[in-house]
């Protein structure tokens, strides 16, 4: 996210307005990927624990992409848990207001990353 949607969100997040902090997650999804990995893997697990998978899968989605498009084969260990927690929260979005399903978005990850074995030997199916 850049810096001052980032900062907002950090803000309502301090303030304990987890889900403002999501709808702000979920209208600026595009610039999710744009954020600090490290604090954003955070935000993900908090959404997740507090009742917004659609916020958190977001952030998972991007975390992972951002790994397989650099093809950073140190980060697969962590692309594999996204994936992991992507499938785990699934279940839990019936909205996916606008995004592709899980099962679609999938799909285009096996499609556009099916050659980097070293991330699918780590992805539990």
């Amino acid at each position: 996210m850049d810096g001052l949607a980032e900062t907002g969100l950090d803000l309502l997040l301090f303030l304990e307005r987890t889900e403002e902090a999501a709808e702000l997650c979920i209208e600026r999804r595009r610039e999710i990927q744009e954020g600090n990995s490290y604090t954003l893997g955070e935000k993900a697990e908090l959404f997740e624990s507090q009742g917004h998978p659609l916020a958190a899968s977001l952030i998972y989605r991007a975390l992972l992409d951002e790994i397989l498009a650099r093809g950073y084969s140190r980060a697969y260990h962590h692309a594999a848990n996204y994936y992991e927690r992507l499938g785990q929260v699934a279940s839990r979005i019936s909205d996916w207001r606008g995004e592709p399903d899980h099962d679609a978005y999938r799909a285009n990850l096996r499609y556009q990353h099916g050659r980097k074995s070293a991330f699918w030997s780590r992805v539990k199916v």
